[in-house]
């Protein structure tokens, strides 16, 4: 359900639990609300409704940017972690992880790439 937006009487804000972005056709093109679950979410979305940039923080504390290509398989996804860890994803076009990032949250580094069936080819350390 969209609610309208509610300016605050005295101010240049504007209060809303979700705002919707249409394109000139009426399509619904980009949305920012706050989930059922108490937390936001922004997404930008293709013509066929499928989104193609997703940024949201989760009930467990994390937060991630996600960036799909159009057919919403291939990608990349940043995030950061309850524990403090930062963790980059990069996805093929079959959404199999191909390389994995982490900056874990003592500073030590761990990279793993992937083969075209999701196992470990290589992982440092």
């Amino acid at each position: 359900m969209v609610l309208m937006g509610q300016a605050v009487p005295g101010s240049r804000t504007v209060e809303a639990e979700q705002f919707v972005l249409k394109d000139a056709s009426g399509k619904i093109r980009g949305t920012l609300a706050i989930r059922a679950d108490g937390t936001p979410r922004l997404e930008f979305l293709e013509e066929d409704g499928k989104p193609r940039v997703v940024l949201g923080v989760w009930p467990n504390g994390s937060a991630s940017l996600g960036l799909s290509e159009k057919e919403r398989m291939g990608g990349a996804m940043l995030a950061t972690l309850p524990d403090g860890s930062t963790m980059l994803r990069l996805y093929d076009k079959n959404a199999t992880p191909r390389a994995v990032l982490v900056a874990v949250a003592d500073g030590s580094p761990t990279l793993s790439l992937f083969d075209k069936d999701g196992k470990v080819l290589w992982k440092v350390p």
